[in-house]
């Protein structure tokens, strides 16, 4: 069956688009996204001019009726012609506050030009009205001489971003974005406090129910930055894990006194029976493994792998392993997961009695 064109979901039977999300689904494809380096930093300049409280998270109220009759109707093209207001360029060695005290006063002195007495934004967006075109029409001038006088040279902005059209729709989607939280009542204390509560009970319930034991596994984080410089005098707690047996533990001790054997002697790995230097390591501990136990877990455990091989690879790595790092590091819990005939290559060329 033939696919035709799909009709644009953000306009359901011909009706225009009312929600935020539908807003922005329609500009999402001309405008760059909220995240990218020159949203974020065309975020943080707005709210700087707009004095915005960190602690309260709260924005300036909007314009007064009595504002609203002072200020004049330019147009953006006006606006945005008139440049006498800035200076040649700033010099290089200006440190960023002296560059965010100046772009701040020659805002506030444009304000005033064209008889605003503060910056802020209709958050009620009214249609018909004239105030938030006028501030985003001043913002945007600003914003585009701020960045030409090195303001945010550390930001990352994409220089096709920084146009009048691309600034234009971005300063329009974060005015709708904030008036959708002031209307809504997101930004409310109550509400941030609630969210804040939140979050933390969360962060307390998972720790509660993670238990104990798995707890006594993460690393104190207070510990960390001190153990990273020096690890080889470092001596880090080992904690015992309740599958672990007896019998695994002893075939760890083989293996690792093979390793031991090889590393002092010297020895190269291909030219040592592994196999027969393993059968002294196991004897070593012998008076503790269970040989019904042992076949069966092994068995179950490592399926077409021979035994030289699987000493070889275990070798190689714990002979290259950091110092401080000994068998209680292997946590890998014998499962029934594959099976094997390592053991009974054990069993066949040694007889335990």
């Amino acid at each position: 069956m033939a696919h035709g064109k799909k009709t644009p979901r953000n306009w359901k039977q011909g009706a225009p688009v009312r929600s935020l999300k539908e807003n922005n689904a329609l500009v999402a494809a001309s405008l760059p996204k909220a995240n990218t380096p020159s949203c974020r930093a065309l975020s943080g300049f707005i709210r700087n001019l707009l004095d915005y409280n960190c602690i309260s998270k709260e924005y300036p109220a909007p314009p007064t009726p009595e504002e609203y009759a002072q200020l004049d109707n330019p147009t953006h093209e006006i606006i945005m012609e008139d440049q006498r207001l800035f200076h040649p360029g700033l010099d290089s060695s200006t440190s960023t506050e002296d560059k965010w005290a100046v772009t701040k006063a020659l805002f506030s002195t444009d304000l005033q030009k064209y008889g605003a007495l503060r910056f802020t934004f209709d958050w009620t967006l009214n249609k018909g009205t004239h105030w938030n075109r006028v501030m985003t029409s001043l913002l945007i001038k600003h914003w585009l001489n701020a960045k030409k006088q090195g303001l945010f040279s550390k930001s990352g902005i994409n220089p096709s971003h920084m146009t009048e059209s691309k600034a234009e729709g971005m300063v329009t989607r974060w005015i709708r974005g904030r008036a959708f939280d002031i209307q809504s009542g997101r930004n409310q204390p109550e509400k941030i406090r609630k969210v804040e509560k939140n979050k933390k009970k969360r962060v307390e319930s998972s720790l509660r129910h993670l238990g104990q034991p798995a707890l006594q596994l993460i690393p104190d984080a207070d510990c960390c930055s001190e153990t990273e410089w020096e690890p080889s005098e470092v001596e880090y707690e080992k904690i015992g894990l309740i599958w672990r047996s007896q019998q695994y533990e002893a075939f760890l001790h083989a293996v690792d006194w093979t390793v031991t054997v090889l590393k002092t002697s010297g020895l190269d790995l291909q030219q040592v029976d592994t196999l027969a230097l393993f059968k002294r390591g196991i004897s070593t501990s012998i008076h503790i493994i269970d040989w019904n136990w042992m076949l069966g877990i092994v068995l179950a455990r490592w399926a077409f792998i021979r035994l030289e091989s699987l000493l070889i690879k275990t070798a190689k790595l714990r002979m290259t392993a950091p110092e401080g790092l000994t068998r209680t590091a292997t946590t890998e819990k014998p499962d029934g997961a594959e099976a094997t005939t390592i053991m009974s290559l054990v069993i066949k060329e040694y007889n335990p009695q």
